[in-house]
């Protein structure tokens, strides 16, 4: 990273952090303090333990799903190796306050054993991209559960958000062509109005935005493009990831549950399958450190549209965020005792910083 970026990065750290303290503070005053510590005393063993035994059963079922589909490319690695990586990834992402992101250190680390870095990145990216888009589904579909939370904006809004990136990308995966040469001639337009015109103006800043818009969606349109060819020639394989995907979401609805219980809550269950995504989909604003604040936020705001209590719901999201930090102590134990090369670390965030993997065949 350039000695520009650095500060510029620091104080982007900063304020996400100071963000995610305001969230929290506001969280905490509106769950009432008594209410909340009181919540927190009243663990149960029982819902502990199985909670963590559901979060390793999430964590099982994405492996399996990566698996899937890096062995698409007739690659071939090892459970215990992707579970490795995976938790080395959840301390990236949880625990390293960096530019390095879990997916790009697991995404290396495949690729330098298959001795391919562009089939390990497009695998790490529709593993998370295959559950994104069922998210957005569950965005649009769930609260459908719970007649009359459509009529609220707050849920609306955010459907009509998920609706609006699924048509997108489906216009991506069928169209991919058609819509990039549309987005070049409006690129095209775009430069012959803004000759001239100073970087910082508002068709300056549009041209960029275009730009940011196209390179992303080329990337994107490609690893779709490729991934859809296989599982198109292996039905097997599109049936995993699909069952693999909802799996994991089914395991996410329990997940909420069994943490309510842990504190003697008995939740509406119906309740958490409707309106879990959408609490999920707002709570991954990047606007805090890690998401944290908002995510815990979220979950206070819409559960409690469904009669949940303020106090129960942030001890609930205090306890994901507990499991969360107790994986990533994991990751790092995997990272620490894991058999590096030198300079691996400058390997990582250069390749974050570049966007270009090197060393494939």
């Amino acid at each position: 990273m350039s000695s520009r970026g650095q500060p510029l990065k620091r104080r982007t750290l900063l304020v996400k952090a100071a963000v995610s303290l305001v969230f929290f503070a506001v969280l905490f005053a509106f769950a009432g303090r008594q209410d909340l510590l009181a919540m927190l005393k009243r663990v149960d063993p029982l819902y502990f333990t199985l909670s963590f035994v559901i979060a390793a059963a999430q964590i099982s079922t994405s492996c399996l799903k990566w698996r899937v589909l890096i062995n698409l490319y007739g690659d071939r690695l090892g459970f215990g190796f992707l579970m490795r990586n995976y938790l080395i990834g959840y301390y990236f992402s949880n625990l390293l306050p960096s530019n390095i992101g879990g997916d790009v250190v697991r995404s290396y680390y495949a690729g330098r054993r298959i001795g391919n870095q562009t089939h390990a990145a497009i695998s790490v990216f529709m593993e998370r991209f295959t559950g994104s888009l069922y998210l957005l589904v569950l965005a649009i579909g769930m609260p459908l559960l719970k007649p009359g939370l459509y009529a609220r904006p707050v849920v609306f809004v955010p459907a009509a958000g998920a609706a609006g990136l699924l048509l997108f990308f489906a216009a991506l995966a069928f169209w991919g062509q058609g819509l990039l040469r549309f987005l070049n001639r409006l690129i095209e337009r775009q430069a012959l109005r803004a000759a001239g015109a100073p970087g910082r103006s508002l068709l300056g800043r549009g041209m960029k935005a275009l730009l940011w818009f196209r390179a992303k969606s080329e990337k994107i349109a490609e690893k779709m493009a490729l991934t859809m060819r296989l599982l198109k020639q292996n039905r097997r394989a599109a049936l995993a990831v699909f069952g693999l995907t909802v799996l994991f979401y089914a395991l996410t609805w329990v997940n909420v549950y069994l943490a309510y219980r842990t504190f003697g809550v008995e939740p509406d269950f119906i309740g958490i399958m409707s309106l879990l995504a959408t609490a999920m989909l707002a709570g991954s604003i990047p606007i805090t450190l890690g998401s944290l604040g908002i995510a815990e936020g979220a979950y206070v705001f819409y559960f409690r549209l469904v009669g949940m209590e303020p106090a129960a719901t942030l001890a609930m999201g205090l306890f994901l965020r507990f499991k969360l930090l107790a994986v990533g102590l994991a990751g790092l134990v995997s990272y620490l005792t894991y058999p590096h090369e030198r300079f691996d670390y400058e390997r990582i965030q250069q390749q974050t910083e570049t966007g270009s993997p090197g060393g494939d065949p």
